[in-house]
């Protein structure tokens, strides 16, 4: 017997053709091939460093035939990434949506639909009506992906099918919160997919309508949970890695390794911080009849908020470190790239920095070991954009602690939005913490020698005339 070949679109054909082949569809190898290559080709993306195929993979490990066609499909649309619908789609979305001032709208009218089925139905799962906004992060990218899974898989499934992998993609919604008082979103969900169970071409009875709903339900929700199980990942450090990747795809300014400058690397930290700042862990996972049981959907939402915490202060530590390297900057000729300041990504190691950054005061007595550990010696993968250690930030955390970096968070958001000068920034931190790394700036940018030498004389000056503060004080002031 010939050995499987691993390559990526070998492997989504594999998935294809099991799942429609335990489906009962009648499906030959060119239709699984043309459907493998869809995917590849929209997963596969430049532009895609989380939401790619190897996430698809993840998703499919376990799933039944159903949730399989839907991690195939659930992320083929991602706008935001792609900048606009993927063209190995374009021809399938094809007057689906237009633009209008910057967002994308369903097109066409209700009469229009009517002659649709399969764009009727899955308008009806999603609860949208043509000619409105389609919400970019409420659904939008779900409802395209779906529209698109649909009409391609509709040749080879029944409607029922059809309706029950999108059920699975549009339960993919993260994050959703509801106003009190308001019906779950798995309810509203269950609702509009026992409606669409009832009408033509499905056209099921009441009875077997609710018992088909409640099971596209758990499957949708089975789905969506492992859509977001690394929420649930019991080393803070692994979710660390996969939330930078989500930062790496979201902010295109991060692909030009070396390039970018303090600000633009600041402005990508400050948008995955301000994400996780409003993340509350109760609406990461859900829950459908008790599946999960209260147990376990406990202890997963206990695993997210532990990881939220984690990432908000991990990245709240590197923005402050930003926001040192930035105040620097600012009294030194103003923004310019981080390389600059600290060398190429490349040369930029933890043993080539430390000559300059070894601990030489007092240590912190409230630091967090693990969130230290990964500063120093990097997140759980590698990335293409960013150094994994973070020398400088482990520097100055191991100075300052939780507590420090609690009491200096403050402001470093006034520093950010321009309320507190560079200066009355820098005089927040005790001058012999910052000392050693603006000896690395110095001896990095030659440009800007000179006025950073004439910032280090400022910084001594401060420090011999103002009384050494013991280590306890220090952590207070």
């Amino acid at each position: 017997m010939q050995a499987m070949t691993h390559a990526v679109i070998n492997r989504l054909i594999a998935h294809f053709q099991q799942s429609l082949s335990a489906l009962g569809a009648c499906a030959s190898m060119q239709d699984v091939e043309r459907l493998a290559m869809v995917v590849h080709r929209c997963m596969g993306a430049p532009s895609r460093a989380y939401h790619d195929t190897a996430h698809v993979f993840a998703l499919c490990t376990g799933a039944t035939p159903i949730q399989t066609l839907a991690a195939l499909f659930h992320d083929t649309v991602y706008c935001q990434l792609d900048a606009g619908l993927p063209s190995a789609l374009q021809p399938v979305l094809a007057k689906v949506v237009r633009e209008h001032d910057g967002q994308l709208l369903l097109d066409g009218t209700d009469a229009t639909t009517a002659h649709d089925p399969v764009l009727r139905m899955v308008c009806g799962v999603f609860g949208f009506r043509t000619g409105q906004v389609l919400p970019a992060y409420g659904g939008m990218n779900e409802f395209l992906s779906a529209v698109a899974a649909a009409r391609l898989l509709a040749p080879l499934l029944p409607m029922q099918t059809l309706l029950h992998i999108c059920t699975c993609i549009e339960a993919t919604i993260a994050f959703r919160t509801v106003p009190p008082e308001t019906p779950h979103a798995l309810e509203q969900l269950h609702q509009r997919v026992l409606s669409q169970l009832q009408l033509a071409p499905v056209g099921l009875a009441p009875e077997a309508a609710e018992a088909a709903a409640q099971a596209m339900l758990l499957d949708a929700v089975a789905l969506a949970n492992r859509d977001v199980s690394g929420f649930a990942e019991a080393n803070p450090a692994v979710f660390l890695s996969q939330t930078w990747l989500l930062i790496e795809e979201s902010n295109k300014p991060l692909a030009s390794v070396g390039l970018y400058t303090l600000r633009e690397y600041r402005g990508a930290l400050q948008r995955m911080e301000a994400f996780l700042c409003q993340l509350h862990p109760t609406s990461v996972f859900q829950s459908w009849h008790a599946t999960p049981d209260t147990q376990a959907l406990v202890s997963m939402t206990a695993l997210a908020a532990s990881n939220i915490g984690f990432s908000l202060r991990y990245l709240r530590a590197k923005l402050m470190a930003m926001a040192v390297l930035e105040a620097f900057a600012q009294l030194s000729g103003g923004d310019a790239p981080i390389a600059m300041l600290l060398g190429d990504v490349s040369e930029y190691t933890t043993s080539g920095m430390s000559p300059h950054l070894r601990a030489t005061g007092p240590v912190a007595l409230d630091i967090d070991a693990a969130l230290h550990d990964v500063l120093a010696h990097g997140r759980s993968s590698s990335s293409q954009a960013d150094l994994s250690a973070s020398p400088t930030t482990a520097f100055l955390y191991q100075a300052i602690g939780e507590q420090g970096l609690a009491q200096r968070w403050p402001a470093t958001v006034q520093f950010f939005a321009d309320a507190l000068r560079p200066w009355d920034y820098l005089q927040r931190w005790p001058a012999a913490t910052l000392l050693p790394l603006l000896n690395l700036c110095i001896d990095n940018a030659i440009s800007r020698q000179q006025p950073l030498l004439a910032l280090r004389q400022r910084l001594q000056d401060e420090a011999t005339s103002t009384p050494a503060p013991t280590h306890c004080a220090a952590l207070a002031a």
